[in-house]
């Protein structure tokens, strides 16, 4: 077990996952550093990810490659068009490739960095074009598999 002072000075306990105190003790230093880098109010998603992918890289010593969501998209695309019926994919493509439109130049950010209010306003998007409520839930299905896809991956 870890514990460290979260942003607003509050201990935190959670577990490491090692056995070796002195990495835990390690760990808990990481995660207290990474808390006050990210104690400014707007920290968007993008800097916690560059921190966290930071901490990683220092603890761990292996890089997190960077995805961007146009990029990780043709190549989950290409999964689908490999183990999915012709129409199923031919029926996820033009959902992944409005939203990717729709993202705009947030299509080069990382696939991770992506927010749910960004998902959201997609699926608003859809509603308010006037499509069925059946299209936009399963555009949303789509687009959740996509981005667990990447969280997963």
């Amino acid at each position: 077990m870890a514990r460290f002072k979260d942003p607003s000075g509050r201990w935190i306990a959670r577990s490491t996952k090692q056995t070796n105190p002195a990495e835990a003790r390690r760990i808990a230093f990481l995660w207290e550093d990474a808390g006050q880098a990210l104690k400014v109010e707007n920290a968007t998603a993008a800097q916690v990810d560059r921190v966290v992918r930071g901490l990683w890289e220092r603890y761990s010593g292996k890089k997190i490659e960077h995805a961007p969501v146009g990029e990780f998209c043709r190549k989950w695309l290409a999964r689908i068009k490999a183990t999915k019926a012709a129409k199923t994919f031919v029926r996820y493509e033009k959902v992944v490739r409005d939203f990717v439109a729709h993202l705009g130049e947030r299509a080069s950010a990382d696939v991770r960095s992506i927010a749910p209010a960004e998902v959201q306003a997609f699926v608003d998007a859809d509603a308010k074009a006037g499509k069925s409520s059946a299209t936009v839930a399963l555009n949303a299905k789509v687009i959740r598999a996509v981005l667990n896809s990447a969280l997963r991956g």
